[in-house]
C-alpha cells in the first residue's frame, strides 16, 4: 500500500445552528470548530414537514401521474 495518501483526522467540535448545540467529530477539516448556520433540527428538507417541500417539486408530480397506475405486485406475476 502506498504511504501517506490519507488526510490526517482531527477532533472537530460542530456548532449547529443559533441553538448552541455542540457535537464532537472526527474529520479531516482542519479546523478545531465548524459552525453550521442551518439546524436540521428544524430545517425542511430533514424533519417530517419537509415532505411539503418534496411533493411541490414538479418532476415528482409528473412522475407519480405518469406511474399511478403502476403496481410492482401486478408486474412480478408470471404465469
Amino acid at each position: 500500500m502506498r504511504k501517506n495518501i490519507h488526510p490526517q483526522y482531527n477532533d472537530v467540535e460542530v456548532v449547529i445552528g443559533n441553538s448552541g448545540l455542540t457535537v464532537q467529530i472526527n474529520s479531516s477539516y482542519t479546523g478545531k470548530k465548524f459552525l453550521m448556520d442551518i439546524d436540521y433540527r428544524s430545517h425542511p428538507a430533514w424533519n417530517p414537514k419537509g415532505e411539503k417541500v418534496v411533493l411541490e417539486n414538479q418532476q415528482i408530480k409528473n412522475f407519480n401521474r405518469k406511474f399511478s397506475g403502476f403496481s410492482v405486485a401486478a408486474a412480478t406475476k408470471y404465469k
